[in-house]
């Protein structure tokens, strides 16, 4: 939107209480002013422009911590169906990051 752009519509709609307090939440998680927060979400063509990329680094940097446990963990009594848990784990971490990053790049 262009700041030329005027705000000069008004949309009335009904909630429910409980989903007044799920806009009110989600505004407050996404540091957003109500309006902004619903025109974005309305408007908007991905879901993933609410994900701040310092919240997909935090996933990331999750993934590097776990493989590293996991390396200190390979002398240890583990069971195989754990260490493929974990392994199965990483990789999924490391696909959705990878996703994450490509939704980010195209937006």
């Amino acid at each position: 939107m262009n700041k030329k752009d005027s705000l000069d519509k008004q949309m009335l709609i009904h909630l429910t209480k409980d989903e007044f307090n799920q806009i009110q939440t989600a505004c407050k998680q996404a540091s957003m002013k109500q309006s902004d927060y619903l025109r974005h979400k309305l408007l908007s063509t991905s879901a993933l422009s609410f994900i701040p990329s310092n919240d997909i680094h935090n996933v990331r940097l999750l993934g590097f911590m776990l493989t590293k446990i996991f390396e200190q963990l390979k002398d240890t009594q583990i069971i195989d169906h754990d260490v493929r848990e974990i392994n199965q784990l990483i990789t999924e971490i490391k696909l959705t990051v990878r996703r994450l990053n490509d939704e980010l790049d195209k937006s």
